[in-house]
Formats: structure tokens, C-alpha cells, sequence
């Protein structure tokens, strides 16, 4: 079994990877975290068609070689062999992924440390082309407890966050894997009529399409592909090294971004509030939940990561400077823009990883008069002077502070600063 320090510390697998940001589930007592893939019978596939009991074997087996290592386990070892770990396994899990908890960290720093290990320790991660190792992270993000839907072609899963940090992971998708907006979905609970009214609670889902994932990430689970088999029309199926591709016909997209604004309002309007059932209808409404054609033919304008999530936070937050706003007025530290009529800000990013790579994600960045911004550059501004900058937007923007704790993996307010200084350089 493997260790938490482990992990951190050394190379992590993609596909291990993607499956933890996905879901870390964890023991009664804390002390032991785990990845899982579930999966369940189909009525699409007959019994005579595919040993579904002895299947299971072969699918951990090809987990571990793509892997490389000995950890995946099926889940009857598990009872047989490591039930004392004590997890609330729901009985739907086939591939289990033990870790040892030696470091004795909750599972909110868990996901801290692994979700900013991929900026700080994982290089093919930042790169701009779709390479093998994103691939494999999705089919860890998306596939292992992902199941087919065979009444209209996507691949579902449930999706878990516990914060609004967590909550965007599944931007990821797109903003670094290279994931077109066009081909995700995400349905929030909170907005589904059965889960108000208290009939079936079910979690939020999130959903791509499935034509392109098939053809262009593949399916490492055989009885999955079976599944499309029996569904979907294709034109053929290829295996190479342990993933199965499905030759399924692209769809043409035709429609707008409405899994970036619906991830956007849920963060702003709906997390963590209590929403009663008139609140439910006009958010609906608002986001288009009750139109599912946008999926199956929906198109984006084409965006780079860095674009998208600028203009989104130039565009939609107040026009004001995250660091003097309570200081100076307006119109001493800035202009009016001609083009766009309204004040100029630049957009900063709070915390810089290097000059290659920004963290770009809304709560990192955050507008600032010419003046500050100016100031905040690497040997521009004193030191007392920066970090008194950092200070305020810390204090003026809880969302940039959040996202920094998370970082940081700390509350330390000092110690942030410190780090956020450094990282100007």
C-alpha cells in the first residue's frame, strides 16, 4: 500500500492522478484515502455476451500495467484482505486504490497538494499539446467512475466537491487538458427538480460527449466499450496498449458556452445557499438546464485558457482596484478606455507560478489600477510597499484569499504574504 508522503513526494501516474482530483474518498477514522473505479451490469449487454464476475480481474490487471505499479486491487481483496481500513464502500466499486495516511492530513489538504502538484511538479501538464499523460488524467478524471449513457451519447459521472475551490476542478478539463467547453455538461443537484422536492436526492453530474471522448480518449474498460458496442453506431473499434478507441461520427457543434457560464452562476448564486422551489424554476431557466440539445450540438467560440478566464474577470466583476479601492478615487489612478468606454484595469495574477506558467482561475486574478499593478512587478515596488499591496487584496477579496489558503495549503496570513512576495520575483 502505498504512503500520502509517497505521492506528494514522487512522480504520480496521471491516470492516479486524475482519480484522486475526481474523488478522494476517505476512512471512518482518516487514516487511509482511496481512489476507486465503479461500475455496474447494463441491461444493454447480455449475459452471454460478457463474463461481468471474472471481467473484473483482467480490469485491474490492465489498471496496474497502465499504471505501472501493484496498487489497484478489485474490490474482493479488499474484504478479503484490507476491510480493516474501514471504508464505507457503497458496493458498486471494482478497482480499489489504497493510501496510507502517514502524514495524518485531512482530505481538504489532500486535494490541495495534489491539485497544485500538477502546476508545480508536473510538466506535461502545462504543456500546450495533447499529449499522452493529459489523456491519461482524464480517463482517471472521467472514465473510472464514469458510466455510459445509453439513451443519448455521453459518458456521466457524479460529481463531488465540498467548497467552491473544488468545485472548478472540472474547468481543468478544458483551461489545461484541452477539453473544447462545447463537449462538457455539468448538472447541479441543487437544480434538479427530484433533488428539491426530496425525491431523489441524486449527486450533481457531470457529463461529456460522447462521440469525441471515445474516438479521441478511449475506453480502458472492456465492458464499457461493449456498452457503445451494442448502443451506438461506430466504425470500429481499435486497441492500442490497454485503451480501446471507438471510431464514433464527430458531431458539429452549434450553440454557446454554457458550460463556462453555468459553472460561473452556480459558483456566485447557488453554492451554499438554500433555494427554494421558485428560486430552482428561474435559475433553470437562466442557465437552460431544461434544453439538453446544447450538448449533443453545441460550439464555442475558440478560446485560449489564458483568453477565456481574463476576459471573463475583466468583462463580468466590478470595475474597481482590488488594492487602493479604499485608499484612492477612481479616477486619480486610472483612464477610460476608448474602445470599451469604461475605466482600465490590468488583470493580475495574484499568485505568478513562473514566467511560463500563470495559475489562470478566476479567483487567482483580480483587476488593479495602472498604478498598483505597475508597483506589484518584480523589482518595480519596495518590498514593504508589495507586500502592503498583497495585504489589502488579500483583505479586500475573499475569493482571492481563499483560493491562496488553498494554495498554500495554509491560514497563515503572514506566511501567504511572504510566499505571494516570493512568488513575484
Amino acid at each position: 500500500m502505498i504512503r500520502v508522503s509517497e505521492i506528494l513526494e514522487n512522480e504520480l501516474h496521471p491516470l492516479i492522478h486524475g482519480a484522486l482530483i475526481s474523488r478522494i474518498i476517505v476512512s471512518k477514522k482518516g487514516d487511509y484515502f482511496a481512489a476507486v473505479s465503479a461500475y455496474q451490469k447494463s441491461s444493454k449487454v447480455k449475459v452471454e455476451e460478457f463474463d461481468f464476475e471474472s471481467y473484473t480481474e483482467n480490469y485491474v490487471t490492465a489498471l496496474n500495467n497502465i499504471t505501472e505499479n501493484t496498487n489497484w486491487i478489485t474490490y474482493d481483496e479488499y474484504k478479503r484482505t484490507y476491510n480493516h481500513c474501514g471504508f464505507s464502500f457503497a458496493g458498486k466499486e471494482k478497482a480499489v486504490f489504497l493510501i496510507i495516511n502517514d502524514l495524518n492530513i485531512t482530505k481538504s489538504s489532500f486535494f490541495n497538494r495534489l491539485y497544485f502538484k500538477l502546476f508545480n511538479n508536473c510538466p506535461w501538464f502545462i504543456e500546450e499539446e495533447f499529449n499522452e499523460s493529459k489523456k491519461h488524467f482524464i480517463r482517471g478524471f472521467c472514465e473510472l467512475r464514469g458510466s455510459i449513457d445509453t439513451t443519448r451519447p455521453l459518458i456521466a459521472m457524479d460529481y463531488f466537491y465540498d467548497n467552491t475551490f473544488e468545485l472548478g476542478k472540472s474547468r481543468l478539463l478544458n483551461e489545461y487538458l484541452m477539453v473544447p467547453y462545447y463537449l462538457i455538461n455539468i448538472n447541479f443537484r441543487e437544480l434538479q427538480d427530484q433533488y428539491v422536492k426530496g425525491i431523489n436526492r441524486r449527486n450533481t453530474q457531470l457529463r461529456l460527449q460522447l462521440n469525441w471522448y471515445v474516438k479521441n480518449i478511449g475506453l480502458i474498460n472492456e465492458y464499457k466499450v461493449k456498452i457503445v458496442d451494442n448502443v451506438y453506431s461506430h466504425n470500429g473499434i481499435e486497441k492500442k496498449e490497454f485503451i480501446n478507441y471507438i471510431d464514433m461520427t464527430d458531431v458539429i457543434p452549434e450553440g454557446s458556452e454554457l458550460f463556462l457560464n453555468r459553472l460561473n452562476h452556480f459558483s456566485n448564486k447557488i453554492f451554499g445557499k438554500n433555494l427554494e422551489e421558485k428560486d430552482v424554476n428561474r435559475l433553470r431557466k437562466e442557465l437552460g438546464f431544461d434544453d439538453d440539445k446544447y450538448l449533443l450540438h453545441l460550439a464555442v467560440p475558440t478560446y485560449t485558457r489564458s483568453k477565456t478566464i481574463v476576459e471573463l474577470v475583466r468583462i463580468y466583476t466590478d470595475d474597481e482596484c482590488g488594492a487602493c479601492k479604499f485608499i484612492y478615487n477612481l479616477d486619480d489612478r486610472t483612464f477610460i478606455h476608448r474602445r470599451t468606454e469604461r475605466p482600465y484595469f490590468e488583470i493580475h495574477h495574484n499568485i505568478s507560478l513562473n514566467n511560463t506558467a500563470e495559475l489562470d482561475h478566476e479567483d487567482n486574478l483580480v483587476k488593479l489600477c495602472p498604478a498598483c499593478h505597475t508597483a506589484l512587478k518584480a523589482g518595480v515596488g519596495c518590498e514593504d510597499y508589495q507586500k502592503e499591496l498583497i495585504d489589502r487584496i488579500l483583505s479586500n477579496n475573499p475569493n482571492v484569499l481563499s483560493f491562496a489558503e488553498h494554495y498554500f495549503d495554509s491560514t497563515n496570513r503572514g506566511q501567504i504574504i511572504e510566499n505571494i512576495y516570493l512568488h513575484l520575483k
